[in-house]
């Protein structure tokens, strides 16, 4: 049986964009992973006219556009490596639908299945010890991990032991994908070529995987996206909806009680928003961090409203001595500090204003763009694959009228 070029391409381009969250493979392979994105995304946009859109193509120009005049008005610090990997994050995702807008949720659904499924089966061999004749080959911002680079990592080091890391070196990017295709399942039933008993079976397993990850911003996401779900479905839904929540909650309730301070409620929530005094947003370290960060990225946006560049705001970063290895996430603020405040807006504008258009309703719109804010705000990056194309996409495409 012949395979057609085009089955392939939608799945390729998908596992590209998974690895262009912050994988370990991208970051030990830097250079070929950049090299083989471009040569799939130039082939795509060559080959398949439908992939060339209008729309993204602007975007991606004015983008474009902007690293260079903040490069002119204030320096180096940004060039066109910014620019690639933006392009290849945005365009990995957008073309993989843009090739069959019909197919592209059930195939992200099974991608993601797929990688759940190993992940779960991995991270359990790492609890059990198995995991342990697998070398420490691989080190990353000076932390070592165990794993087979495209399947699986695990951490050695600090709070990265005992959680499912996926492929990546921190919980918190894995849960971005985690979540997306939950959002998919929970919302875009009617486009899935898949009966409901198996949409149902790939929500629990990649829900395991968002639950092992034991990230606290891949929970609160997932909550907000359970919440608006709710809101959103019909009363038989709701009824199945109630049932799932209320055995969460019974598993969560049933392991603070087993485990005190090591369960995953005290791990993930209380210890990261209280402390000895009560609430505290700046009670865990990255917290602390975070908060900080907010501070002097604040100063550097107000000296240059236009655009510091990477090479001014690290120098501004230098002069504060204190803190200086800590400074953490906030990345959606940051990037007006490194791009400049009115582009950033317009960028902003652009994302909400397309996720608006496409709306099925305010609440979904809501939740696309608190999912974003949630993300970015915990993490180094402003166009991660799976936030953009919630984004660019809500609740838009044809209806799929076969079911399979």
């Amino acid at each position: 049986m012949k395979i057609k070029t085009k089955e392939i391409l939608p799945y390729f381009l998908i596992w590209i964009s998974f690895m262009y969250h912050g994988s370990i493979l991208k970051s030990q392979y830097s250079t070929l992973m950049d090299v083989v994105a471009i040569v799939a995304i130039i082939y795509v946009l060559s080959f398949h006219r439908e992939t060339r859109e209008k729309g993204i193509v602007t975007f991606l120009g004015l983008l474009l556009v902007n690293i260079v005049f903040v490069r002119y008005i204030n320096g180096g610090g940004l060039g066109i490596t910014i620019w690639t990997r933006w392009m290849i994050q945005i365009m990995s995702i957008y073309s993989a639908y843009l090739l069959n807008k019909e197919d592209f949720f059930t195939r992200f659904i099974k991608f993601m299945a797929f990688y759940a499924g190993i992940s779960l089966v991995c991270f359990t061999l790492q609890m059990i010890g198995i995991w342990i004749i697998i070398p420490p080959s691989i080190t990353y911002g000076g932390m070592q991990f165990k794993g087979i680079l495209p399947l699986h990592v695990a951490g050695l080091h600090g709070d990265k032991v005992g959680r499912n890391l996926g492929v990546f070196y921190e919980p918190g990017l894995y849960q971005i994908p985690l979540n997306t295709a939950l959002y998919f399942i929970l919302f875009f039933q009617d486009k899935m070529l898949m009966s409901i008993k198996k949409q149902n079976k790939y929500f629990i397993l990649i829900l395991l995987a968002l639950i092992t990850t034991k990230s606290t911003t891949g929970y609160i996401a997932f909550a907000a996206i359970y919440v608006c779900y709710m809101l959103t479905t019909t009363r038989s839904k709701k009824q199945k909806g109630f049932i799932i929540l209320a055995s969460l909650a019974v598993i969560i309730l049933i392991d603070s009680l087993l485990n005190g301070e090591n369960s995953i409620l005290y791990n993930v929530v209380i210890g990261k928003l209280f402390d000895e005094n009560g609430f505290n947003l700046a009670a865990s370290g990255s917290g602390f961090y975070r908060v900080r960060t907010i501070e002097y990225v604040m100063e550097v946006i107000r000296k240059y409203p236009l655009g510091a560049g990477y090479d001014i705001y690290n120098a501004f970063i230098l002069s504060q001595k204190q803190y200086l290895n800590e400074l953490v996430g906030v990345e959606c603020l940051k990037a007006f500090a490194y791009y400049g405040t009115p582009q950033m807006i317009l960028t902003y504008v652009y994302l909400a204003k397309t996720a608006w258009k496409r709306k099925r309703n305010i609440i979904q719109w809501i939740l696309v763009v608190f999912l974003y804010i949630n993300t970015t705000m915990a993490q180094s990056e402003i166009f991660y694959p799976s936030l953009i194309i919630l984004l660019l996409l809500n609740g838009d495409s044809e209806k799929s009228s076969t079911s399979k």
